[in-house]
């Protein structure tokens, strides 16, 4: 349905040697290497989904200045003035979730990376809002395939569910602080 920006497929390796120049890591080392870059790969999803967020909100502004009703662009209404304030609000907190988790990141802890994982939840959830906000203030116009917001939609909701799904991640977070 979404992601199509991205080629995920899915790779056999069947009687496969690999010289040992060549290895990544250890042999049998597989996990310790996905969790080193597992924390990389959970921000960037973070990150990407606060792009997307960032392409709806340029969309929609210009809608709104270019649109009018009853003589006046959408953009003077203040209404929508104010949900556009709110939209900005929610961008600028994904941004600092990434933010922190970035700080995470580049100084590593001993310890789950719960800034990561926060980052990883409270960006996508951010980004999926802003979207759905994005699209209503486009009107029915925002729902077809005419403009990227129907792309920005599917494209989205992946963000919560892949590189780790955000409702895993809340019962890490959890346990983590419960525990």
């Amino acid at each position: 349905m979404g992601i199509r920006g991205v080629a995920v497929r899915e790779i056999f390796f069947e009687n496969c040697r690999i010289p040992a120049d060549r290895l990544l890591g250890a042999p049998g080392g597989a996990l310790a290497l996905i969790g080193a870059i597992g924390a990389t790969s959970v921000l960037g999803a973070a990150a990407a989904a606060t792009g997307i967020a960032q392409a709806a909100v340029d969309v929609t502004i210009a809608h709104l200045r270019e649109r009018t009703v009853l003589d006046q662009p959408l953009s003077a209404i203040g209404a929508i003035q104010a949900r556009m304030a709110r939209v900005l609000l929610e961008l600028e907190g994904a941004r600092a979730w990434v933010d922190r988790g970035l700080a995470r990141v580049e100084n590593p802890q001993p310890g789950p990376p719960l800034p990561v994982w926060m980052a990883k939840i409270g960006a996508t959830e951010a980004a999926a809002h802003i979207i759905d906000q994005c699209l209503a203030l486009h009107g029915a116009i925002g729902y077809s395939q005419a403009l990227p917001m129907e792309r920005h939609c599917r494209d989205i909701r992946a963000f919560g569910i892949h590189w780790g799904n955000n409702d895993v991640f809340l019962d890490m977070i959890g346990k983590t602080i419960t525990g």
